[in-house]
């Protein structure tokens, strides 16, 4: 695992895999990116609810690299597995395409977004294609297109030595709960590896998406 999981996991949350791909999924978010296009173009000064997915879609799509797209094809599974299909197939890359041929090889199910993402990988530069989900594709890309991509950078999943010091913090705030209980517990946490890594990615972003070791140097000079 490259990222660490509920960051991954962050970047695609709110896509609904077990639609995306489908003819009806497309013909829906077409449609609504038509009937929207004014306020799509607002973004982000302004965002809309009824155009949450292309918010959603854009926020994958500015993460995604070829680390990002194997951890959602092979750690996370099904679910994240069609989300991560429904990225490359909005921002194909020719270094994805491995990839995707081993995780269509796990797929047998609701296989709509890594069909759409295999086919997509098959054409040539420019080319759109000419089936109604390949071209309702092309509308949709087109829309996401002139939206400017955010600034997503992932925290990587801890190395074989910080997840050795992790057991032996957990260890540690294991042995305060037994003494002194849940809040004991607790009260140890902040400025812990293991707090850096239990952050949601939200919290992490608020916090000004410090680096692990900015994030303990920082724990380091707020203690009395």
């Amino acid at each position: 695992m490259h990222y660490l999981a509920q960051d991954a996991l962050w970047t695609v949350r709110g896509l609904p895999y077990h639609e995306l791909g489908t003819v009806q999924f497309l013909d829906s978010m077409v449609r609504k990116g038509q009937e929207h296009a004014e306020r799509l173009s607002e973004y982000p000064q302004a965002q809309y609810d009824e155009l949450e997915i292309y918010y959603v879609s854009l926020r994958g799509i500015a993460a995604l690299d070829i680390w990002l797209l194997h951890d959602l094809f092979f750690e996370h599974g099904y679910g994240a597995r069609a989300q991560a299909a429904w990225l490359a197939a909005l921002a194909p890359n020719p270094l994805y395409r491995q990839s995707l041929s081993e995780a269509s090889a796990l797929t047998e199910h609701r296989r709509s977004a890594i069909e759409l993402a295999l086919a997509v990988a098959d054409m040539g530069d420019g080319e759109i294609g000419n089936t109604e989900s390949l071209i309702a594709l092309a509308r949709i890309r087109s829309a996401l297109d002139p939206l400017p991509r955010p600034q997503l950078p992932l925290r990587l999943a801890p190395s074989p030595q910080q997840v050795q010091r992790l057991k032996e913090e957990q260890q540690r705030i294991g042995e305060l709960y037994r003494r002194g209980g849940a809040q004991a517990a607790r009260d140890s946490l902040p400025g812990t590896m293991t707090a850096y890594f239990q952050m949601s990615y939200p919290d992490w972003h608020r916090q000004g998406r410090p680096s692990l070791e900015t994030y303990l140097a920082s724990s380091q000079t707020r203690q009395p």
